[in-house]
Formats: C-alpha cells, structure tokens, sequence
C-alpha cells in the first residue's frame, strides 16, 4: 500500500485514507480498521462551502488523512516484517522513480489545471510545462524524504513536527482548515465488520464510511427475488434486468443512509440485514 501511494498516485496517497477488514483464521475474529479522513476540532468544519465551484477554496476540500496511521497500525497489529522492510520499496519506488505508464500519463494530462496550481506539483509531473509521458521515469525526492521520516520514526514522524506543520501552513494558506493539532491527534477508529449469512456462509464486509452495506444488501436481495438461481446472465434478460434492479436499488440505500458513525448515526446493520433486504426486494423487482 505504501508502495501504491508512489507509483497509483491518482488512486491513493498519503494525503488520503482508507479501511481494513482483517480475519484472524488462527483466532476466528474479525476485525476492522477505519482511516478515512476526518475533519479537525474548529467549528467551521461544519459549514457547508457555499457559492460556485470555481470560487470555492481549494484547501477545504481537504480532511486530515488517515492512509498513514491506518497502514502502520495495520503493520503492527498484523504484521511480521519489521516497518523499514514494508516501507522499503516505496522508499526505491519515490528516490530511484518508476516508468510511468500510458494511464498515469493521461491522469497527469487530465490533471493539468489542477497540477499548474502548485509549483512543486508542476515541477515533478509537468516538466518543460508538459505531462509525462509513458515510458518516462518519475522521480519524488521529497516523497522519498517524506517515507524515509516515517520509517524511522513511526506514525508520529508524519503526524507529529515538521511535515504536520507544513501540511497544515500549505492547507490553511489555500483556504483549509487542517492545524497541526488536528494532525497530531487523529484516531484510527476500531469498529467492527457488518456480517451477513447467506447460502451457509458469513460474509464479511466493511461498515461506513465504506460502503459495504450495499453489497450484503445485494447479496441478500439477489436471495430474496431467486436472481442467485436465475442461471447465466449472458443468455437470460430478465435476470440481467433484475440484476440491474437489485444494484441500483442498493446503491440509492447506501447512498441515504451512508455517514460517518463517529460524527453521526448510520443504520448499516439495519441496511446489511436480511428483513430490510427482504423489503427493498420488492422495490428492485418492480
């Protein structure tokens, strides 16, 4: 994942978060993480960024990123390499650079207005005011500056000092909201996955802010209408049109109900249970 966050850079980053669903087979427990971004302690956070986009500050889009804290409490809680062996290649990847591929050149190409906006970002992936191209090599010092803190010194290299600060003066200097505060005292949440039993097994999935709710609510609504006994999809239009109806009513209830539970309540086990599945069914088939 840290490697990932070198060479995937339109996908993940250490400005970002994420969330794991671990299974101990050794134990039979369950366990998950949550490292989304989350907003700091000012009050301000909770006002919505009015007017029109263009006009908007770029810096409030921006939450306090969780990617770090998640991966590296991830590594000590699962692991058995030691954290300078995980970060290692993405340590090679950032000094030595990568070949960049045709996707990331279009992403940078695509990304242009963005990337002009910040001289350091321009710098690297806009040379000669150009975006890379496919076969060229991208090479991030700074970002292997940046790994190499972490490796050393732990969640609190990044969180904690010279890089919080920094990220703190370049978010707030383009309208944010993040202090070095905020970043000193992020949460990785303990949460437990949503469950559900279908076709005698438990399937596990991940609780919001993630959106697994949706896809236990697919599982068992595909149950409820007899789609999981429909045959193939290929050659069968009324399942591939019930099908259509089970996602899309899904994902119009993960999108009501979803939130974070640390800041609001979410009713995903309600949402992932079989009754509320059996319900909603009716709507997806009609």
């Amino acid at each position: 994942a840290f490697a990932l966050s070198v060479t995937d850079i339109s996908q993940t980053g250490l400005g970002g978060g994420g969330a794991l669903t671990f299974y101990d087979a050794r134990r039979k427990e369950a366990e998950h993480l949550s490292f989304y971004p989350r907003t700091g302690s000012d009050p301000a956070w909770a006002k919505v960024d009015t007017g029109p986009a263009a006009a908007r500050a770029p810096g409030r889009a921006a939450a306090v990123p969780g990617m770090v804290a998640g991966l590296l409490e991830t590594q000590r809680r699962f692991g058995k390499l030691t954290r300078e062996q995980v970060m290692a290649p993405a340590i090679r990847l950032a000094r030595d650079g990568f070949i960049v591929s045709p996707l990331l050149s279009r992403t940078i190409a695509s990304s242009r207005a963005k990337l002009n906006a910040y001289p350091e970002a321009r710098a690297i992936f806009l040379p000669d005011s150009e975006p890379l191209r496919p076969g060229a090599r991208l090479v991030q010092p700074t970002l292997a500056t940046t790994l190499q803190r972490i490796a050393a010194g732990g969640a609190d290299a990044f969180y904690k000092g010279e890089v919080a600060a920094q990220l703190a003066r370049d978010v707030q200097g383009r309208g944010g909201l993040i202090t070095a505060d905020d970043m000193a005292r992020y949460p990785v949440a303990e949460m437990i996955p949503l469950c559900a039993a279908w076709r005698g097994y438990t399937v596990l999935s991940a609780p919001p802010p993630m959106g697994g709710s949706a896809v236990l609510e697919m599982l068992q609504m595909a149950e409820a209408t007899g789609l999981a006994n429909a045959g193939g999809l290929t050659d069968r239009p009324a399942a591939v049109t019930a099908l259509a109806g089970v996602m899309r009513t899904a994902q119009a209830d993960a999108g009501w109900w979803r939130g974070d539970p640390q800041v609001m309540a979410v009713p995903a086990r309600g949402v992932a249970s079989a009754e509320f599945a059996r319900d909603r069914a009716q709507v997806a088939a009609g």
